[in-house]
């Protein structure tokens, strides 16, 4: 349990260091919240949520791999069937779309206004997509066995490779696609986009 709030304290102390950092790169200057896509800014906070709900399932697994000292086969989660090779498949296929189609939606329109992005941004973005492409790869590789060999779960290319464990991998594998994607939203603003975004449609229904 302590794990598990440290992981929390964490995330929170790194949302909050990077909208410092977003501060100290627009002191001196309005931010241009005009050169966030709307698109993007839904579609991303979509894939976040998506995320969330997905990595509570691998938080639930680490904490019954580690805490509970379950073997593998049996850290299956909250709703064991969502740990089956055709759900992790399809979910992080598509969540690997979302934020790729998300990310290209946003550098487009930000690039287009004629700004730039920083180190930290494009660390943020391009490993985002890095991160959440690999992972996808692993479960595309995983699928491939499932459907020869009939393996459930399979090993990936990672854990063979480095001999690794399946749940504490993509428990990591995890954080760091929700990690990255959630920092870049706030460090873009795309927060106070996305309630600009619901305060214009509720004005306009009125």
């Amino acid at each position: 349990m302590l794990f598990l709030a440290l992981y929390a304290l964490i995330t929170i102390k790194l949302v909050l260091w990077v909208r410092k950092a977003a501060a100290l790169r627009d002191t001196g200057k309005k931010f241009p919240l005009k050169a966030v896509n709307a698109v993007a800014t839904i579609v991303l906070a979509n894939a976040i949520v998506y995320q969330i709900l997905h990595h509570y399932e691998h938080v639930t697994q680490i904490f019954q791999y580690w805490y509970l000292e379950q073997y593998s086969l049996v850290s299956r989660g909250v709703v064991f069937f969502l740990d089956l090779e055709w759900n992790h498949f399809i979910f992080d296929s598509g969540y690997f779309l979302l934020l790729l189609g998300g990310i290209l939606f946003f550098l487009r329109q930000w690039k287009a206004a004629g700004h730039a992005i920083d180190r930290l941004g494009g660390f943020l973005l391009y490993g985002t997509i890095v991160v959440q492409g690999w992972h996808a790869i692993e479960h595309t590789y995983r699928i491939i066995r499932h459907v020869r060999e009939g393996c459930e779960p399979c090993r990936g290319i990672a854990d063979k490779a480095f001999d690794l464990q399946l749940i504490p991998l993509h428990f990591w594998f995890n954080v760091f696609a929700l990690t990255l994607p959630l920092l870049a939203f706030f460090y873009y603003r795309m927060d106070a986009k996305l309630l600009l975004l619901i305060r214009e449609a509720f004005t306009k229904r009125r």
